[in-house]
């Protein structure tokens, strides 16, 4: 997605957004004030990643970790059985 910079016309603050394109973002990120966002071609301070996701349903980078912290608890939990458990030798 296209990255754009705004700048508030009410704060001052000025932020990349990445958006879909022909989209807008609604509120400054700082002020939280709505239609005060002007488009500017300066550098930034802030970066904000806005997507449209429906409602309810989660980004896939916060599901992917939260299969990571599951399965890190897994196998922690396997590594302890493994290391209680009497092996025979061979």
């Amino acid at each position: 997605m296209p990255r754009y910079n705004y700048e508030c016309g009410l704060c001052g603050v000025c932020a990349l957004y990445t958006l879909p394109m022909n989209t807008k973002p609604e509120k400054c990120i700082s002020c939280d004030m709505t239609g005060s966002l002007n488009r500017s071609w300066g550098t930034h301070t802030i970066t904000v990643l806005k997507t449209n996701l429906p409602e309810g349903e989660q980004p896939t980078g916060t599901i992917t970790k939260e299969y990571i912290e599951e399965n890190r608890k897994i196998l922690e939990q396997q590594k302890n059985e493994a290391v209680s458990d009497e092996y025979e030798p061979s």
